[in-house]
């Protein structure tokens, strides 16, 4: 999501978030930040499962001030696009995508699923470096790939991962890009 905070005196931001498993707390992720921004600024959270094989039915999202005490002052917080993307295991339809344009602060990846590489491509003008980060479903990043400044497509090898979903990111000035990939054996 996107985030603007504006701290009064000492306050500092906490989101953070829980999932569930038939009301069994399964895994939490958080975030915290001192620092006032008066525009928008994404924030990323990567969830932690206390068990890999639990796939979760239900979550909870808190937002605190002053992380747990209480707030100094008042504090303003206002989030923007707010989004969770928890695919859980392998996906049932693996018929791959179709050549469909990139549009608008998007990422195309193909062939998905991947056996042994897949192209990552962006929408935008990339005047500077863009980092790609390749994660699993834990938030452990796997693969770091740099896109150079005024390319927007690269290609990633997976031929030595395990077959699963994956998650990818690419950072690009202020802007992120997501997606999922699934690689199969």
């Amino acid at each position: 999501g996107y985030y603007k905070y504006e701290s009064v005196i000492e306050d500092s931001l906490f989101i953070e978030v829980a999932m569930f498993k038939n009301g069994v707390a399964i895994g939490h992720g958080g975030f915290i930040t001192g620092n006032n921004t008066s525009t928008y600024t994404v924030f990323d959270m990567p969830v932690t499962y206390y068990d890999e094989t639990t796939v979760p039915d239900s979550a909870i999202i808190y937002l605190r001030n002053n992380n747990y005490g209480v707030p100094a002052g008042f504090s303003t917080l206002t989030v923007d696009r707010l989004s969770f993307d928890g695919l859980w295991g392998v996906l049932s339809d693996t018929t791959g995508i179709e050549n469909i344009p990139v549009s608008e602060n998007k990422v195309r990846v193909f062939p998905n699923p991947a056996q042994h590489s897949f192209v990552a491509e962006f929408s935008g003008d990339n005047t500077s470096t863009a980092l790609l980060l390749l994660t699993d479903i834990n938030g452990r990043t796997l693969r770091q790939s740099v896109f150079p400044a005024g390319q927007t497509r690269l290609s990633i090898d997976v031929a030595d991962m395990d077959a699963g979903l994956y998650f990818l990111k690419i950072l690009s000035g202020d802007k992120i890009f997501n997606s999922k990939i699934v690689v199969v054996n």
